[in-house]
């Protein structure tokens, strides 16, 4: 059965790169999320929400849209997003789906085939090793905010985490779309996490690029992850796969069962709609028949703050600005003017296009300095 699509409610903590998506795909769109990002609120009407995650609920019932979908950290939310779906349409998976590939003894049984292997894992931490091998896992973990080395130290609730067997090696993101018991590849990405210059903690996400040219081989495992979830799960919809790529052998870590944070860069890089993809394949059952070969790089970096800082009103108009007639931002996710943000807390996005893969991290790096330059008046 298909439904027609024009009007769309976007909810999660933060929905601005969905919103652009959308609206480059021709979609009426609307938002609420924790932020209320000067960028957001200029391209679509907005509302932040102060009871999270329960406030999108209030969102959905006020909504006059044909359907809804949630960007990161709602997925940890399995029943209030059943609630929320029995109000409008959801676009997107469902309770049950989302308790199958979030549960890592789930992702163990099912990951099991040649060029692939899951991290040993375990519920609670006896014999776990404390000198760093392993991680201690939220399960209620976006955005690596809730992962850390286990020494034995942390505080824990043997309720709420797992521990899984660490996994040195690069840390990469693949994004599918799923409709029909069938999904399709979308590109793959190279992870941002703990590095030095963007003063994020230890597996904190800061961002990705893309990485085009993946070997065949590769290509292939990472085809079979995302056809053997799509099958054993009934994904619906964009979805992403976080791993590592150790040698020859790619480590799948979890499961994003959403809108990733990287298929930003993909879109830019691969000239795709990641938008349309989804709802095309969530309301009308349907894949993309061919996207448009990669062209460039492209990459995003969250800068996250130094030290305590309010946002000067003509900084955040200087940032609206330099997105003024381009189809993809320079820097995105801007605070509103007057905004207090403290140590450790994002300030915006930065991101890049380049003819080659080595530009892009220098690239950023670049707009980042000048993006610190003018949030702390350097």
């Amino acid at each position: 059965m298909t439904r027609t699509v024009t009007r769309l409610l976007l909810v999660g903590a933060s929905v601005r790169a969905a919103a652009h998506s959308a609206l480059r795909a021709g979609f009426s769109v609307e938002a609420c999320d924790l932020f209320g990002d000067a960028d957001l609120q200029r391209c679509c009407p907005t509302t932040t929400s102060k009871d999270y995650p329960r406030g999108f609920l209030a969102a959905v019932e006020q909504s006059d849209c044909d359907g809804w979908l949630y960007t990161g950290g709602l997925e940890n939310y399995p029943r209030l997003l059943e609630r929320m779906a029995r109000v409008k349409p959801l676009l997107g998976n469902r309770g049950e789906t989302l308790r199958r590939v979030r549960d890592p003894a789930v992702l163990a049984r099912l990951l099991v085939h040649p060029g692939m292997a899951f991290p040993e894992w375990q519920r609670d931490s006896e014999g776990v090793p404390v000198d760093g091998t392993w991680l201690c896992k939220g399960r209620r973990s976006s955005g690596g905010l809730q992962v850390a080395r286990w020494r034995g130290k942390n505080t824990h609730d043997p309720d709420a985490c797992y521990f899984q067997r660490y996994i040195a090696g690069t840390p990469a993101s693949a994004v599918y779309v799923a409709a029909g018991g069938r999904c399709r590849w979308l590109g793959v990405s190279r992870q941002l996490i703990g590095s030095d210059w963007h003063g994020t903690e230890s597996f904190r996400y800061a961002g990705s690029i893309a990485t085009p040219g993946l070997r065949r081989e590769l290509q292939d495992v990472l085809a079979t992850i995302g056809n053997l979830l799509t099958e054993a799960c009934q994904l619906e919809g964009l979805f992403g796969v976080d791993f590592v790529l150790k040698g020859d052998t790619i480590w799948p870590i979890e499961v994003n069962p959403r809108l990733p944070a990287s298929v930003e860069v993909l879109e830019r890089a691969g000239r795709f709609n990641a938008l349309a993809c989804h709802v095309d394949a969530c309301s009308k059952g349907r894949l993309p028949t061919q996207l448009a070969a990669t062209s460039s790089a492209a990459g995003k970096a969250i800068v996250y703050a130094r030290r305590r800082v309010t946002v000067a009103a003509q900084v955040s108009q200087m940032l609206l600005a330099a997105n003024d007639g381009r189809a993809f931002p320079l820097v995105a996710d801007i605070p509103p003017a007057g905004t207090t943000i403290e140590g450790g807390m994002p300030i915006a996005t930065v991101l890049v296009d380049e003819e080659q893969a080595s530009a892009v991290e220098p690239a950023l790096r670049a707009r980042q300095a000048w993006l610190e330059a003018a949030i702390y008046g350097e």
